[in-house]
């Protein structure tokens, strides 16, 4: 999830957003992690980070709310049970064992 980049002001946002949606990086391109590792992390993450009922309530409430706009829209079950699991992983590799 993290992004290595170099502060940018306002007028370098654009810059800084199509760099990052190409994929671009500021290091040497290497990946410091395998898939090992990565799947190491989510079930540590899964097996240590609680979900606590009002994380679920945020979640629940931008279900609805993407539902309420014009036109509606919808999130699949798997992209919540998705952002969930990434929620688990953020607070994971930042020491936390709940979803703040």
């Amino acid at each position: 999830f993290r992004l290595r980049v170099r502060p940018v002001d306002d007028d370098g946002i654009a810059d800084l957003v199509a760099a990052a949606i190409r994929g671009d990086t500021s290091g040497d391109g290497a990946l410091p992690l395998g898939l090992e590792d990565i799947e190491d992390l989510r079930a540590a993450a899964s097996a240590n980070v609680a979900v606590p009922s009002d994380v679920v309530e945020v979640l629940r409430g931008a279900r609805r709310l993407v539902g309420s706009c014009d036109p509606p829209a919808s999130v699949s079950d798997r992209r919540l049970g998705q952002a969930a699991r990434m929620l688990q992983i953020i607070a994971w590799t930042n020491g936390r064992a709940v979803v703040e």
